[in-house]
Formats: structure tokens, C-alpha cells, sequence
């Protein structure tokens, strides 16, 4: 059985070879492995290489500089806190307001500042003018002029000759009042003609002067920046040496 399988293994082997070779092939050869064709591998020139990095290089990045980190300052020793001191109470004055006058005080204490006497009472003058009011106080010898406007004037008598303020001259025969007005004697007259400012500013007199030691008390209070005045028919006044006085309250007839 063998010899047969071998025999006609034989006679196939001789007919290949004499002209089935491309059967042999196709049964008996052994099929080559198929190439795989494979890219050519790049030669690295330095040409080459120079592309890549550029290529393939990273973008560089610019350099900005930092600044410094900052030296660090030595700061002052802390000071001690002063220590608060109290607010000084305002010194009392030694005469205080009358109370009569404290309410007009407190209004006006800034200006009228600490009283210089007590309230007191002495004689006095006053007349009615047709813009204003004037008043005479023995002590000191002054005349106020008191203007509706709220100016005040303060006149001393002492300017005038001692003979003239004993006997201060009646009305001045070349100056006529018109009819139903009065031309002020005596130390109104005198301020009065004398002063174009007080007798342009308040006109003619309304009334006749009256005289407190006759008719009512006049009582008064003097202060570091002004005095306080009251008396019937004026009411109480607050007269400030700057040059202005205020009507505190209305006057009243007087008895």
C-alpha cells in the first residue's frame, strides 16, 4: 500500500517537471510571504532637522520682566494715644442777669458777654421820632439813637462845653419843623442838628421829650458788650455796642 502511495507521488513529481511545474507550484510550492512595502525612512539631514524644529519648536514665549518684590517699609512705632482732657466748663460770671432781663440775656449772652453792674434805675430821657428813637442816660451822659432799621448811635454829651450841657439851648428859631412835628431841644436838639446822620436818618420828633425821673422808672443793666434797657413805654431793649439793638418785648402805657 505504501509502495503504491509513494509510486504514484513519483509520477506526479516527473509530470511536473515537464510541464505542470505551475500545478506543483500551486499544490506543493509554499506561498512566499507577501511583502509589505514600507515607506522609506527619512534620512535626517541637517536641512531636515532644521524644518522639524521649526516645525515642532515651541512658540516662544516673550519675557516679561517682574518687577521686584517691594522692600518692605519699617513703619513708626505707634505713639501713645493723648489722652482726652475735659472740656473746661465756661467760668460763671461774677454778676449774673437780673431776672428781669435773664431772658433777654441768654438771648444775646454771646454778644452781651458777663454783666459789668447790677440792674439799677436812674433818670433818663426819651422822644419819639417819625424813623427812630432817642434816649438819654445820666450815667453815663449819652444819647442812643435807636433807628427802626435796628442801627444804633451812641452820642456822648461830654463832647459839648460843660456850660452848654447845664444849659442846652431851646429850638433853633431858623429851622420850622412842618406842621404837626417837633424840632428836638435841649441834648436831643443838640445831637439831633448837630449830626446830619441822625437827622436825616430819624426826621423830625412826634412828640414831645419825656423824662423818666418825672414820668416812669428806667431801669438798666450794663454788660461787657452792650446793656439791657426797660423802661414803659419802650419795653425792654437790647443795645449792642457794635451798633445794633433789638426789641425784646413791647413797651405798655405808663402810669
Amino acid at each position: 500500500m505504501v509502495v503504491a502511495v509513494l509510486a504514484t507521488l513519483a509520477m506526479l513529481a516527473l509530470c511536473l517537471v515537464g510541464g505542470g511545474g505551475l500545478l506543483y507550484w500551486g499544490i506543493f510550492a509554499r506561498p512566499e510571504p507577501t511583502s509589505v512595502q514600507m515607506a522609506p525612512m527619512l534620512t535626517q539631514t541637517a536641512e531636515t532637522q532644521s524644518e522639524l524644529l521649526a516645525t515642532h519648536s515651541p512658540t516662544p514665549v516673550p519675557h516679561t520682566p517682574t518687577a521686584p518684590p517691594p522692600t518692605s517699609t519699617a513703619l513708626p512705632a505707634p505713639s501713645a494715644t493723648p489722652s482726652l482732657s475735659p472740656t473746661p466748663s465756661p467760668t460763671p460770671c461774677a454778676i449774673a442777669a437780673a431776672p428781669r432781663f435773664d431772658a433777654a440775656w441768654r438771648l444775646y449772652a454771646d454778644q452781651l458777654g458777663c454783666a459789668l453792674t447790677q440792674a439799677h434805675t436812674q433818670a433818663a430821657a426819651s422822644q419819639d421820632f417819625e424813623r427812630g428813637f432817642l434816649l438819654w442816660r445820666e450815667d453815663p451822659d449819652y444819647v442812643y439813637v435807636m433807628h427802626d432799621d435796628g442801627r444804633l448811635g451812641l452820642y456822648p454829651l461830654s463832647v459839648y462845653p460843660e456850660s452848654v450841657r447845664l444849659n442846652p439851648p431851646g429850638a433853633d428859631p431858623s429851622i420850622v419843623p412842618p406842621a404837626g412835628l417837633i424840632q428836638p431841644v435841649r441834648g436831643f436838639g443838640l445831637v439831633w442838628r448837630d449830626n446830619p446822620e441822625v437827622r436825616d436818618g430819624v426826621g423830625w420828633a412826634i412828640e414831645n421829650e419825656a423824662r423818666a425821673d418825672w414820668y416812669y422808672k428806667f431801669v438798666v443793666q450794663d454788660f461787657a458788650g452792650g446793656a439791657i434797657l426797660h423802661e414803659c413805654r419802650m419795653g425792654v431793649r437790647v443795645l449792642l455796642w457794635d451798633g445794633m439793638w433789638f426789641q425784646v418785648s413791647s413797651g405798655e402805657p405808663c402810669n
